[in-house]
Parts: structure tokens; sequence; C-alpha cells
């Protein structure tokens, strides 16, 4: 059956089953489907689409057992030991609270994780950042991060972080990839020489003369096409990577501004990102009882405990 191509179309792209479920079912390795739907020149789904698409087959067999699938030792065991879900998350995958879950893995006698377990299995997930397609092109793309600077953000290789790109089939740029932007015209070495020259040859940020340290000249609202000189500064090699890192973004903004002051920016990131208070009180700076009084003083709308895991799990998916 495998080498049929119409059957083959219909269990991949029309009924959305995926590799390993089709290996099983004709009884071949995984590699083998996969070679004959690169034969047949069936496109492969993202790591993200499969993942959406497994979401919805569990939460259409949640419905059709009742919504009570978490009821059923074997899908629990595989969701909790397995997958190394928490309770919070799967009771979101299938509507129920996070209590009746915890329940049923006492139930069904299923060792439950420690805390200290509990946050070893968190701390592994946040460190797979780069595995998520839509997270890695907002960096890469939309804020033209450079590779090196992902890598050191979420504490991997720069090669990981380059295999994923090609794996999700973001296009990568050049080699010297900390120039995000095509420079224009007026970008030359007269203009940049000049800004050196006019800051004399002093580093703006530690103050280091160019003897010692090469100068960069760096534009200061990070628009490449913006060459006016009231937009560049020198910077020494390592404050400039420094400026274009993201952990020196975000200490930055802490200490320049108070964010969860400002109500435009509490807005966006609460219900347009969708992140969550602790995420949100990391990158303001304060605790998370501040960040929700502010909210609550802004009139933004908090979501329920429910809501908040159903999110958590979509980011992870």
């Amino acid at each position: 059956m495998h080498r049929d191509e119409s059957w083959l179309r219909e269990q991949y792209l029309e009924k959305g089953l995926g590799v390993p479920t089709i290996a099983k079912m004709v009884r071949r390795s995984k590699k083998t489907v996969r070679h004959h739907m690169k034969k047949f020149g069936i496109p492969m789904r993202s790591l993200k689409e499969s993942r959406r698409l497994r979401w919805e087959r569990e939460l259409k067999a949640a419905r059709e057992r009742g919504g009570k699938q978490w009821q059923d030792a074997e899908w629990l065991r595989e969701q909790y030991i397995e997958r190394e879900l928490d309770a919070n998350t799967i009771a979101a995958m299938v509507g129920c609270t996070g209590r009746a879950v915890r329940d049923c893995l006492k139930k069904f006698e299923i060792p439950t994780r420690s805390l200290s377990e509990a946050f070893q299995v968190m701390h592994k997930a946040r460190r797979k950042w780069w595995q998520n397609a839509e997270w890695l092109e907002r960096q890469y793309i939309e804020r033209r991060f450079s590779q090196v600077a992902i890598a050191q953000a979420v504490g991997c290789h720069v090669t990981t972080v380059r295999h994923w790109l090609r794996r999700f089939g973001i296009s990568q740029r050049p080699s010297r990839a900390g120039y995000s932007y095509p420079y224009p015209k007026e970008w030359t070495e007269e203009l940049r020489e000049s800004i050196r020259e006019r800051d004399g040859y002093i580093c703006a940020l530690c103050g280091k003369p160019k003897g010692e340290r090469k100068l960069c000249v760096h534009h200061v609202d990070r628009d490449k096409s913006n060459c006016d000189p009231a937009n560049l500064i020198s910077l020494c090699d390592p404050c400039h990577g420094a400026v274009h890192s993201i952990i020196f973004e975000i200490v930055e903004r802490i200490t320049k501004t108070k964010l969860w002051h400002d109500k435009g920016w509490l807005r966006k990131q609460y219900l347009e990102r969708g992140l969550g208070t602790p995420t949100m009180a990391e990158l303001a700076g304060c605790s998370q009882a501040t960040l929700y009084d502010a909210l609550k003083r802004f009139g933004i709308p908090t979501r329920t405990v429910g809501d908040a895991a159903r999110l958590r799990w979509r980011r992870t998916s």
C-alpha cells in the first residue's frame, strides 16, 4: 500500500495521519514511508503542524469518548510518563480540572513527579525553544537576531540552531549573519570613519579606546537603512555584540523603565502574545503580584487557570 501514491496521499494529506502511524499500518519503517513520499512529491508537514494535527485528533477522540479520556489508564500514562506533560496541561487537552487528572493518576497508581523532578522537566522544556518554529522564525526573521545570539540565549550550540532553521524551512542569511538588513548606498567606510572620529575613537558604553578593541558603528534604532549620523554611535566589538543579544535587551528595558506601568506593553504581551504572568514578571523585573495588580489597575481581563494551561500547551506543541 505504501507504494500506491493515491493511498499514501489520502492517508497523509486528507486524513492527516503521521508517518509513524502509516508505517505501523503497512508494517514498514518510517524511513521507507518517507522515501516513497519524497518519491511521489508529497509535501512533508513541519513539526509544528504535525503537533497541531495530533492535538486536534486527541481533542476529537476525547469528545467521542464523552470527554473522559483522562480516565483511560494507558492514555494517561503515555501523556504523563512518556510525553512528560503536567496534570494541568493534560486537563486543558481533555477539558477537565487538574484535580481530576491528579485523582486519576493516584487511582491508577501512576507514580507522580516530585517538585524537584517537575522543575527539571520544566527546565528541560524551556531549553528546547529552538524547536518551536514560530519562536525561532520570530527571533531570526522578524527581530533579526543572529544564529550565535539565539544559541547563547537558549543555551545550545549554533549548529543546533542552524539545523532547526533548515528543518523548518527558514531561509538563512549569508555567513556574516550579524549584518541583518541590506545596507544602503550611504553606508560607506568614509561614513563609519567619520562617526569614529566624531566619538574620539572611544566606545560609547565601556569607554575603551580603539587601540585596545575593534570599534564598530552601531545603529541606535536598529534600522540599517537609517544612516543619519545622529542615529550612529561607536561601540567596541564586545559591547556591539551585547547590544544585539536578547539578554542585553531585557536588562536594558528593566534598567530604563518600569514596564508594568506601561498599559500598552502589558496589553500587547498578555493579550496579543499570550504570555503568562510569570514570564512577564521576569521580563519586567518585578514580582507576579505586582504585575497582577497592574493588570487589574488597567482593567486588562485576566485568564482562568484552564485558559492559561491551554495557552501554555499550544506554545509548547
